[in-house]
């Protein structure tokens, strides 16, 4: 049996590559899973269109997990640490959480027996936080903030019906200069007790 072999020319086959393809390359006549394939490429991109409502259960889209919370959670506002939280003003109930605020690291208590002499009984401090005189004897003091010299203004804080009684005037500041006492009226027993407290 012979066998008949045909040969085609090189332009012949031009010719019907040019009738199956555009002039980008793409095929005219594409087999219809060639053709599904073209409809979900944009440029050099595959997309995918999300027609319906994603399926529930337990498995997370990447790495974003909407079923597990850490540690102390999840959240509930009206409770911390399982106790209720107590609102306006008044009584607070037991167990109610609560913020404290963080105490001063640092007190100094300096005892003055002023005279009527210009001197800084109690340094300037930048670290200081606030700085609290008590007039613990019977004579009235007066007290200044960063003042170099003259007894005659400030604030004057009286002396108590006998020393230490507590019942003396008090004077206190959160100013960080250096404090002076005077004894207003030069009698003695116009002590003050300073107390200080720093960061």
């Amino acid at each position: 049996m012979k066998r008949w072999i045909r040969s085609f020319s090189a332009a012949w086959v031009a010719a019907v590559l040019a009738l199956m393809v555009t002039g980008s390359g793409a095929l005219l006549y594409a087999l219809p899973w060639e053709q599904k394939l073209s409809n979900a490429i944009s440029g050099t991109e595959v997309q995918v269109d999300v027609v319906a409502a994603l399926p529930a259960g337990t498995n997370n889209l990447g790495d974003v997990d909407v079923l597990t919370f850490p540690d102390n959670e999840p959240f509930d506002l009206a409770q911390v640490s399982g106790t209720a939280l107590d609102v306006d003003v008044g009584t607070v109930s037991a167990g109610t959480p609560r913020v404290v605020e963080a105490a001063p690291s640092g007190r100094t208590n300096t005892a003055v027996d002023p005279d009527q002499v210009d001197a800084a009984d109690v340094a300037a401090n930048a670290a200081r936080v606030s700085i609290l005189c008590q007039n613990v004897g019977t004579e009235p003091a007066m007290v200044r903030i960063g003042a170099t010299s003259g007894g005659t203004t400030g604030l004057v804080i009286g002396g108590g019906a006998s020393a230490n009684d507590g019942s003396g005037g008090t004077f206190t500041t959160r100013d960080q200069g250096a404090v002076y006492l005077y004894d207003l009226n030069g009698n003695g027993n116009a002590d003050t007790q300073c107390v200080e407290e720093t960061t």
